[in-house]
C-alpha cells in the first residue's frame, strides 16, 4: 500500500485520531488538498517517505508520534497550518518543510535522534513561525534553512547539538535575514553559540538575544520573562566592596503589561564591558530588593541584571539590563623616593623600593627629573632603581618617581644635593648607650644612633677592630649586647655615605 490514509479533493472538517499507520510504500497519513482537518494522536512509523505529509492549507497537526520514516511530519506547498506537541524521533529529518509552505506555525513539539536534521526549512518555504520546541541530538543539523527560504520566525526553541559534530546546531544557506532571537543554545556564550553557526548565511542568523536558560516547550507554557531593570548603579564602598542598586522591574519583556510574576533578580559582573560571556550570576535578590553589595572585589567591575519570575522549574530569565555600569574598586598605590640625601658629581642611584600597593597589584614605574642644574641622564627609568649617568654638576636636583597600577597612580619627588667634595663627611654623629645611664648591671641594651643625613651604612663592635661585624643598612636604634664581663665598656660605631 503507498498510503496509510488518503485525505484529499478539498475534504475538511475530518479528523483523523488515534491511527497506526506503518511500512506503507509512501507516507503514513497523506492531506492532499485538504482543508480544516484535525490530525491527532497517530502513530506513524517505518514508512518510506513521510510518516505525515501536508500539501494542504489550515489544518491542525497534533500529539502524533512519528519515528523512523524519511521525513517525521513534512509540509509541501501548505499554508497556514498549525502544527504541535508532536514527537518526530529516529526519522531523517524531524520535520520537512518544503515547496513554498508559509505562514505555518510548528510549536511545542519535540525533533530528536533523527538521522539528518532536526527541521528542516527548503525550497522557498517563508514566514514560517517555528516556537517552542526541542531540536537536539540530531545527527546533524538541528535546523537547516536553504534554498531561498526567507522570512522564518525560530524563537524560544531549546537547540541542542549535532550527535557527529559537536559545533554543527544551525546551517543557513541562503544570504536571507533569520530572526533567531530567544532561543536556548545549551550555553550563555556568544562566541560558543556563534561557532554553532555555519552556512554561507552564518550573519544573518540574528540570535542576540538567547535565552539564559531552557525554554519550557510544554503547550499553553508561560515563555514570557519579566523585563530586566531599566537603571542599574554602581557604586565604591571601600577599597574591597561596592554596592549596586537598579530599578524595580514593572513590565514584562516583549510584550509589556503589567508584572505579576516577578520572583527576583540576578546579578552578573565582567572584567570587560562587553564580554561573549557574562557566566554565572554572582548573587541574586528576592523580589522587592533592589540592592546587592559586592565584597571582596578588587579592580574595574562591570555589572548587569537581570529579572526572573517564580515558574520554576522552568524560570523565564530576562535578557541582560540594557545598563552596563562600572565601578573601580581599588587602594591606589604608594610611591616612595627615599630621603632627600647628598651626592657626588658622578652617577648615582635614585631608589623607590619601599613603595608598594596594599592590593598586591603589579607595579610601573617612571621616573623624571622635575629640577635642576643641569638635565640629568637617566638609565632604568622605568624600574624601582634608576641610575642618574650623566650631566651631573655640583647643585641642587630634583627627581619624581611615578608609580601606577593598572587604575590609578601616586608620585613622590627627592630632592639629591651634589656637593663638588671627593669624600664629603659625614657630621652631627652621636651614640648614646642604654640612655646614657652612667652604669648597667645589663649586658643586652639599646644603642640611639645619629648619623646625619647623609648616613647610608653602619657598623658595630664591642671593639676597635669591629670584630665579627658586618656592614647594615643605618637605623636609628639597635639593640646590642655588651659583653658577659664586668668592666667598664666601649661601643664602637662607623658610618659611612655613598662615597664609603
Amino acid at each position: 500500500m503507498l498510503t496509510g490514509i488518503y485525505v484529499a479533493d478539498s475534504t475538511s472538517n475530518c479528523e483523523i485520531a488515534e491511527n497506526r499507520c506503518y511500512a506503507n510504500g509512501n507516507h503514513g497519513i497523506y492531506l492532499d488538498v485538504a482543508y480544516n482537518n484535525n490530525v491527532t494522536g497517530n502513530s506513524t512509523f517505518g514508512n518510506t517517505s513521510a510518516g505525515i505529509r501536508l500539501n494542504a492549507n489550515d489544518n491542525t497537526v497534533s500529539k502524533n508520534v512519528s519515528y523512523a520514516n524519511t521525513d517525521g511530519i513534512q509540509l509541501a506547498m501548505a499554508n497556514g497550518n498549525q502544527v504541535y506537541d508532536n514527537t518526530c524521533y529516529g526519522n531523517t529529518s524531524g520535520f520537512y518543510i518544503n515547496t513554498g509552505s508559509m505562514n505555518n506555525t510548528i510549536r511545542n513539539n519535540r525533533s530528536v535522534a533523527n538521522t539528518s536534521a532536526g527541521i528542516v526549512l527548503d525550497n522557498g518555504s517563508n514566514i514560517n513561525m517555528i516556537t517552542s520546541n526541542m531540536f537536539d541530538s540530531n545527527a546533524s543539523w538541528a535546523v537547516w534553512v536553504l534554498n531561498n527560504s526567507a522570512g522564518e520566525i525560530i524563537n524560544k526553541n531549546n537547540i541542542g547539538g549535532s550527535t557527529v559534530w559537536s559545533d554543527s546546531t544551525f546551517i543557513n544557506q541562503t544570504n536571507n535575514a533569520i530572526d533567531c532571537l530567544r532561543n536556548w543554545w545549551g550555553t550563555t556564550d556568544s562566541e560558543i553559540i556563534h561557532a554553532k553557526l555555519h552556512g554561507t548565511g552564518t550573519d544573518s542568523i540574528q540570535f542576540v538575544p538567547f535565552r539564559l536558560g531552557a525554554v519550557d516547550t510544554t503547550a499553553g507554557a508561560d515563555t514570557i520573562a519579566p523585563a530586566a531593570p531599566a537603571s542599574v548603579w554602581a557604586a565604591a564602598v571601600s577599597t574591597t566592596a561596592c554596592s549596586l542598586s537598579w530599578s524595580a522591574s514593572v513590565t514584562n519583556e516583549e510584550v509589556g503589561g503589567s508584572l505579576t510574576d516577578l520572583a527576583g533578580y540576578r546579578i552578573y559582573r565582567a572584567l570587560t564591558p562587553n564580554p561573549g560571556n557574562w557566566g554565572s550570576p554572582i548573587g541574586s535578590a528576592v523580589a522587592g530588593v533592589t540592592g546587592y553589595a559586592d565584597s571582596p572585589v578588587h579592580g574595574l567591575r562591570y555589572y548587569r541584571v537581570t529579572a526572573y519570575d517564580n515558574h520554576s522549574p522552568w524560570e523565564n530569565e530576562s535578557w541582560y539590563s540594557d545598563s552596563t555600569v562600572s565601578v573601580l574598586v581599588n587602594a591606589a598605590p604608594r610611591a616612595d623616593a627615599g630621603n632627600d640625601t647628598f651626592m657626588r658629581p658622578t652617577s648615582f642611584p635614585l631608589m623607590a623600593t619601599a613603595s608598594g600597593d596594599s592590593d598586591g597589584d603589579p607595579l610601573s614605574y617612571a621616573w623624571t627629573q622635575l629640577a635642576g642644574t643641569d638635565s640629568a641622564g637617566l638609565m632604568n627609568f622605568t624600574t624601582p632603581t634608576a641610575i642618574a649617568i650623566s650631566g651631573i654638576r655640583p647643585g641642587t636636583y630634583v627627581f619624581q618617581v611615578t608609580v601606577s597600577d593598572s587604575w590609578s597612580s601616586a608620585a613622590d619627588s627627592i630632592t639629591v644635593t651634589v656637593v663638588d667634595s671627593a669624600t664629603p663627611a659625614i657630621f652631627d654623629t652621636s651614640v648614646i648607650i642604654a640612655g646614657d645611664t652612667a652604669w648597667t648591671t645589663n649586658a643586652p641594651v639599646t644603642l640611639a644612633l645619629a648619623g646625619d643625613t647623609q648616613a647610608y651604612q653602619m657598623r658595630i663592635g664591642n671593639d676597635s677592630a669591629f670584630t665579627g661585624s658586618s656592614w647594615e643598612t643605618y637605623a636609628a636604634t639597635k639593640s646590642w649586647n655588651l659583653g658577659d664581663t664586668n668592666g667598664l665598656r666601649a661601643v664602637y660605631v662607623q658610618f659611612r655615605n655613598w662615597w664609603g
